[in-house]
């Protein structure tokens, strides 16, 4: 069975996104090597609860056509994007950057609950490079 990465993402405050982080071989998605990881979901900025799930690309690696979106001191090539939603609770929705790339592959369900937060798993084939971050 191949390997798949694994994100679980829920709301920990009223301006706190957290993600869990793993790979799993277990169909019940139980990950191993957890890391969480936080976002700052309270600005003005209207790409706060923005959060993207790309390939990172190398100095001076290109994306053969696709776009390429700058993070921090890197580029990816987008290939999701999950939009985080607070109204007194939080509620996250799973979707297509871009038209043209589907991950058809890739898993998106809700599996629980954490206080006042839905947790959304994502599951995608691991590739080298696959990362989850926010956008800016």
């Amino acid at each position: 069975m191949s390997e798949k990465m694994v994100w679980r993402i829920f709301g920990a405050s009223d301006d706190l996104i957290e993600v869990e982080c793993g790979r799993t071989y277990q169909p019940d998605y139980d990950a191993v090597n957890v890391t969480p990881e936080e976002f700052g979901a309270y600005s003005s900025d209207d790409y706060a609860g923005r959060l993207l799930i790309g390939i990172l690309l190398g100095d001076g690696e290109g994306s053969e056509g696709r776009p390429v979106v700058k993070v921090g001191e890197g580029r990816i090539v987008p290939l999701a994007v999950i939009h985080a939603i607070y109204d007194g609770c939080w509620a996250f929705a799973f979707g297509l950057y871009d038209e043209d790339v589907v991950p058809e592959a890739w898993k998106a369900r809700v599996v629980g609950f954490r206080e006042h937060s839905v947790v959304l798993e994502v599951t995608a084939p691991d590739c080298d490079g696959l990362v989850l971050t926010q956008e800016q």
